[in-house]
């Protein structure tokens, strides 16, 4: 049994090593993960919707939702089940369907701060009756019903094409660029029967299509007139940035474009609207934006076994997103992997770590000082990008792998940041984080985070230090009285 001697100098131990772990893990790294939560006033059905057999579609079928923030039936009936089914599949990897929504004057006080013009031109474009209606790839079926009108949809036959879409932002505008492949009538995904394309070049295969690029921003919060509050809406239309682009392309031909666009300041409302004319654009926050690119087959005008299908006007064939893309490419999307908030006395500092196999190209901070579900105007700020610089064939380089990505604000204390980041990888695979409260750990005055790790690393030798001699002394023989 130990004596009350050696209890006395194993408690002595112990309290040093006690003081010495406690040096060791004073928090310098913040625990940012903790999320805030960012959408309120959610409308969503009580039962969740469900299709049949997605993983037995021909192709990734749209919605085109025409709506109103200011339409009873629209608020009360549709929006929930829209919501419903966009929350079942928003997180979903593969993408399996795309929808955009078109806001309306229709009903009540015709004030959605969403119909625009653009959006009442492709409402007219359909010779919609009314709101809400969905129009399924192009009319190929007319119905509320959003599940089962999306896996009739999806089920067609229709000419095989692989599409594809990337978004990348650069501080003032997006740049977007869209890759059409036709792949042929005679497309077999058997990779052991290549004869099918091959078939298609001699037989002459063309495919004349229409491409369309349309610009949405999910999670929008905004005024509606029949609830008498604030609301969430998802996908919402911004613009169409490509707007019936028509060509022909042969079998295993394919067809790039390009296009950009920046966030306008007005945008204009369509007669019939509460407040006609130019008018302010209602706040976009850029990490909310995405694209929807959709490829119509301009002889393919077939129709549902609902009595509903549009007259004159061509079937979309495909759509795709950036996330679908990633999928499609099996390229997984880019994630920060941590973040270390600093606090000083008059500024904030964020360092976001990367680990893509395509390096990291650009990162942004988007952020306000307000709330996390903020619906004003989001500040935007450039993060600087140091990491091993990943270079092509010819020497350009264009990427950083191990990236990390950092940016300093002003501060007052009290105050609080809010903030989301967005970021494309090398292979210009877009990723956005979540909003975040910034937690950081204050860490004096200095203005540079290069203070912060030489104190660490001064500490990690000090700590080493204090462990030799610890165990120096531990290991001597015991000349004493306690």
């Amino acid at each position: 049994m130990p004596s009350s001697l050696d209890l006395r100098r194993g408690s002595a131990h112990a309290l040093i090593s006690l003081l010495i772990l406690s040096v060791m893990f004073v928090p310098a790294i913040a625990s940012s993960e903790e999320k805030v939560e960012t959408i309120p006033l959610e409308r969503v059905a009580d039962v969740e919707p469900d299709t049949k057999a997605m993983d037995s579609w021909t192709h990734r079928p749209v919605e085109e939702l025409f709506t109103s923030l200011s339409c009873p039936p629209c608020m009360s009936n549709s929006e929930p089940e829209i919501n419903a089914y966009h929350a079942q599949y928003r997180d979903d990897p593969s993408v399996p369907f795309t929808w955009i929504a078109f806001h309306q004057t229709n009903g009540g006080d015709g004030d959605d701060v969403f119909a625009t013009q653009e959006a009442k031109d492709r409402y007219s474009f359909y010779s919609v009756l009314g709101t809400p209606t969905g129009e399924f790839d192009g009319g190929y079926v007319e119905s509320q019903d959003h599940a089962g009108a999306m896996d009739e949809a999806g089920s067609r036959s229709v000419a095989p094409t692989n599409l594809h879409v990337f978004q990348q932002y650069d501080g003032e505008k997006w740049r977007f660029e869209v890759n059409l492949t036709y792949l042929g009538e005679s497309y077999s995904p058997d990779p052991t029967d290549p004869m099918g394309s091959i078939q298609d070049l001699i037989d002459g295969d063309v495919l004349d299509f229409s491409l369309y690029l349309f610009v949405i921003e999910d999670d929008v919060l905004a005024y509606s007139s029949y609830e008498e509050e604030i609301v969430v809406s998802h996908n919402v239309h911004r613009a169409t940035v490509i707007d019936d682009d028509v060509g022909m392309i042969n079998a295993g031909e394919s067809y790039n474009i390009v296009a950009e666009w920046a966030i306008p300041e007005t945008v204009t409302y369509p007669d019939g609207h509460a407040s006609p004319g130019q008018n302010p654009i209602h706040p976009v926050n850029p990490a909310k934006i995405s694209v929807v690119a959709v490829v119509y087959d301009n002889n393919d005008e077939s129709k549902s076994s609902s009595p509903n299908a549009k007259q004159g006007v061509p079937r979309a064939i495909n759509s795709a997103t950036p996330a679908s893309t990633a999928y499609d490419l099996e390229n997984s999307i880019p994630k920060v992997t941590e973040r270390v908030e600093n606090v000083y006395s008059d500024s904030v500092e964020l360092i976001a770590f990367f680990n893509d196999d395509d390096g990291i190209s650009s990162s942004y901070m988007v952020w306000n000082d307000v709330e996390s579900n903020f619906s004003g105007v989001w500040n935007i700020e450039m993060m600087d990008i140091e990491g091993e610089e990943i270079c092509d064939e010819n020497g350009v380089c264009y990427a950083y792998g191990n990236a990390a990505a950092s940016t300093i604000l002003p501060y007052q204390q009290g105050s609080s940041i809010y903030y989301q980041l967005m970021y494309t990888d090398g292979a210009q695979i877009t990723g956005m984080s979540e909003v975040q409260l910034f937690q950081g750990t204050s860490v004096g005055d200095k203005e540079s985070s290069s203070w912060l790790f030489w104190l660490l690393g001064s500490g990690v030798l000090i700590v080493l230090a204090s462990f030799g001699v610890f165990t120096y002394w531990a290991r001597q023989p015991y000349e004493g009285t306690w």
